[in-house]
């Protein structure tokens, strides 16, 4: 029987780390003490200790001091100038226009579509493409989005994918279950699932269309910790973003996609001969053009650092100010490799995220720790 794979402990770690930062978001004030959180959750402290370290790699009490301290504005901040984004980036006109040109232009080939130079996110080159709606609608049944459910150090994720690149990645917005309790995923990840689990061990199911009938729940086999989904209707979010899409189900797909987010190998992490990253990634997005230069903006947070909204109405030089960057934040699709959270108000208040306050704590700790923060 294989053994399970690193990403699906780090999925099971994360669970027991946001129902520990949980409870310290409704204890506010006092400095936490290692004993009684691990009381308070009920688990011993050996155990809490041996799942701090593991999932964040730094020991257990200068993480939890990081989520109740004041460092985040005090060390993680950068300077906003890293931030700019200059002019319209090659993006066109205003609103939708100019996003690739007519048709299917820049959809495919290679480099950014127009968009300017790749940005690094998480050690690897990202691209971005650009796809309207028009441009949507002119492919018809051709635009197919594969899409799956996996495990990922940040609890269950969903993954959406296309040839032009990765069109939504999102995950749960409320706790899940502990490990061994066999509930489907809930939250920002849609309706109810269905569908049938392989066999413990066997191949990843093929492709499902959308609209093909489907029964039984989600499962997590086991041996390999890879959550396999069943439903024939993709979650709600992914259509409201692509509602033009035609949607196949294939976590054979997506699931190297994932691996190749989250757990890298150790070629990947090499850098090229000139320092740089060895690996991209291609992104396919829809937005205005505003909201495309703010993604870029986020796109030059480093990691294990911050910026405010106000930094990047600065860095995209809007006379609209941080509201508008904060709805342009707030649509981005495509979560932790174009890192809306790193952004947080400018009183130093981590402020809200989409897939849960918790969440964001649990991205920047995890950061900083891997990257000098902590």
């Amino acid at each position: 029987m294989t053994a399970p794979t690193h990403l699906a402990a780090l999925h099971r770690d994360y669970q027991r780390v946001e129902a520990a930062i949980r409870h310290l978001e409704r204890h506010t004030g006092a400095e936490p003490e290692l004993a009684q959180l691990a009381n308070d959750l009920g688990i011993s402290l050996a155990h809490l200790r041996q799942i701090l370290q593991r999932w964040a790699g730094v020991s257990p009490q200068r993480f939890l001091q990081f989520l109740t301290a004041r460092r985040v504005q005090e060390a993680l901040k950068v300077p906003p100038n890293l931030l700019k984004v200059a002019g319209e980036a090659g993006l066109g006109g205003a609103g939708e226009a100019g996003l690739g040109g007519a048709g299917e232009a820049g959809l495919g080939g290679a480099g950014n579509a127009g968009l300017g130079a790749p940005e690094r996110s998480h050690g690897f080159v990202v691209n971005l493409h650009a796809m309207t709606p028009a441009q949507a609608r002119a492919k018809h049944d051709r635009f197919e989005v594969r899409w799956g459910l996996h495990p990922s150090p940040f609890g269950t994720c969903l993954l959406g994918a296309t040839p032009e690149g990765i069109a939504f990645l999102s995950f749960a917005s409320e706790p899940e279950s502990l490990p061994g309790a066999g509930d489907p995923p809930r939250g920002g990840l849609g309706g109810p699932p269905g569908g049938a689990a392989p066999p413990s061990g066997g191949a990843p199911p093929p492709p499902v269309e959308s609209g093909h009938p489907a029964t039984g729940s989600a499962q997590r086999p086991p041996d390999t910790g890879e959550l396999t989904p069943g439903p024939s209707h993709p979650p709600e979010e992914l259509r409201r973003t692509w509602p033009e899409a035609r949607f196949l189900l294939d976590p054979e797909t997506t699931g190297a996609l994932v691996r190749r987010i989250f757990e890298p190998t150790s070629a990947e992490l090499e850098p090229t001969p000139s320092g740089g990253a060895s690996r991209s990634i291609t992104l396919l997005v829809r937005g205005t053009n505003f909201q495309i230069r703010v993604w870029q903006a986020l796109l030059r947070i480093p990691p294990g650092r911050v910026a405010t909204y106000g930094d990047l109405a600065e860095a995209v030089a809007t006379p609209r100010g941080a509201r508008a960057v904060g709805s342009a934040v707030g649509r981005n699709h495509i979560s932790w490799i174009i890192p809306c959270h790193r952004v947080i108000r400018g009183t130093g208040v981590l402020g809200e995220y989409r897939w849960g306050s918790a969440r964001k704590k649990a991205m920047l700790g995890w950061e900083a720790a891997r990257h000098g923060g902590l």
